[in-house]
């Protein structure tokens, strides 16, 4: 009897793993069931922020963030200075 069921786990040991790899490892199960679930659940690669590798390129996009926080600056300047007018008007 103990012989029996040794040799039964041992086929269990062995086969399951392999019919797991077998079923899960199948392309056209992962085409099926993982690619469509992929989609929903990552952005496409044609949305994602990629940054910049070259030298030239990382200079540009500085100056662009340098320049964008420069106006950001002068508009709260402004603003402020338009405040303060209006608050000495009163």
């Amino acid at each position: 009897m103990g012989g029996r069921l040794e040799v039964f786990k041992f086929a269990v040991y062995i086969f399951f793993p392999v019919g797991m790899m077998y079923h899960f490892g199948n392309p056209y199960w992962y085409i099926d069931n993982v690619l469509p679930f992929r989609d929903k659940l990552f952005p496409p690669e044609s949305k994602l922020n990629r940054p910049p590798k070259e030298r030239g390129e990382i200079q540009d996009a500085l100056d662009a963030y340098k320049d964008a926080r420069r106006k950001a600056k002068t508009a709260r300047e402004a603003a402020a200075e338009m405040e303060a007018k209006l608050k000495g008007d009163e």
